[in-house]
C-alpha cells in the first residue's frame, strides 16, 4: 500500500513536469493548455464517421454535406454529455451537492423578473449600437439594412417586441438560423474537423438585446449578481477573473 502511494505521487509529479514543459516550450500557451485538457478528458476519443465532401466525380455534393454535418452537429453535444455522466458518476454527485449548496445559501426567494415594455428610443439605440454588417440570416435582411431603415421600423418593431414580452412567446421564425460548417484544421473530409457557425436573423438580435437589458436591470437592482460574475457585464470582463485568481493565489 505504501509503495502504491509513492508510485502514484511519482506519476503525478512526472505528469506535472511533462505538462509544464509542454506549455513552456509551446509557441501558443493557450492552445497547448487546451490540448492537455482535451487529452485528459478524453474528448478526442469520441469517434464519428467520416463524411465524404466530394463524390466520385470530384463535384461538390450538397446533399451528402448537409446530411453528414447535420448528423454530427446534432449528436456531438449528446455524445459529450453521455461520456461525462456515463464514465464519471462523481460529477453527478458534485452537481447534486452544488444544487444543495445553492438552495441552502439562497433560501430567500428573489423578486420575480418583470419584463417592462421597451420604447422606440431604446430600439433605436440598440440598432445604432450594432456594427455595419452585410451578413444576414435566412431572411436576407442584413444589419446594414436595418440601420438605414431604423427611423421607419423602430415603432412597429417596438410594438411587436412588447407584444412578444407580454405574451411570453418568441416568434418562431426568428428561431431559424443558417448553419455554416467552418473548417478548423486537419482532413477536410472528416466532419469532426468542422465547427458550426450560426447566422441568426438581424431582428432576433434586437429581441435578444431588449431582453438582455431588462435582465441586467433586474439583476442589478436586486443585487443578484455575485462578485465572481465577470462575463457579460459592463465594465467587467473575463481578464479580471484571471487577474483576481492569480492575485488571490499570490
Amino acid at each position: 500500500m505504501r509503495y502504491s502511494k509513492i508510485l502514484s505521487k511519482v506519476m503525478k509529479t512526472a505528469k506535472m513536469f511533462y505538462y509544464n514543459n509542454q506549455i513552456t516550450h509551446s509557441n501558443n500557451n493557450i492552445e497547448a493548455t487546451w490540448n492537455i485538457i482535451t487529452s485528459e478528458t478524453e474528448r478526442n476519443n469520441i469517434k464519428y464517421d467520416k463524411v465524404n465532401i466530394y463524390n466520385t466525380d470530384k463535384e461538390y455534393n450538397k446533399s451528402v454535406n448537409a446530411e453528414g454535418f447535420n448528423k454530427y452537429f446534432l449528436t456531438i453535444a449528446e455524445s459529450i454529455s453521455w461520456k461525462i455522466t456515463g464514465n464519471n458518476k462523481q460529477i453527478i454527485n458534485h452537481t447534486k451537492c452544488s444544487l444543495s449548496y445553492l438552495s441552502q445559501t439562497f433560501n430567500l426567494p428573489f423578486t420575480n423578473t418583470v419584463f417592462h415594455n421597451t420604447s422606440t428610443g431604446e430600439i433605436g439605440k440598440i440598432i445604432h449600437s450594432f456594427p455595419w454588417k452585410n451578413s444576414c440570416g435566412y431572411d436576407e435582411i442584413s444589419m446594414k439594412i436595418l440601420k438605414i431603415s431604423a427611423p421607419f421600423i423602430s415603432s412597429p418593431l417596438c410594438r411587436v417586441i412588447n407584444t412578444s414580452l407580454n405574451l411570453g412567446v418568441f416568434p418562431t421564425r426568428l428561431k431559424y438560423s443558417i448553419i455554416t460548417p467552418l473548417h478548423k484544421k486537419g482532413d477536410k473530409n472528416n466532419v469532426t474537423n468542422y465547427r458550426p457557425l450560426s447566422l441568426l436573423t438581424s431582428f432576433s438580435k434586437i429581441f435578444e438585446k431588449v431582453i438582455y437589458n431588462s435582465l441586467i436591470k433586474h439583476f442589478t437592482a436586486n443585487n443578484i449578481f455575485t462578485n465572481s460574475q465577470y462575463g457579460f457585464r459592463k465594465k467587467s470582463w473575463t481578464d479580471k477573473a484571471a487577474y483576481t485568481l492569480i492575485n488571490d493565489i499570490c
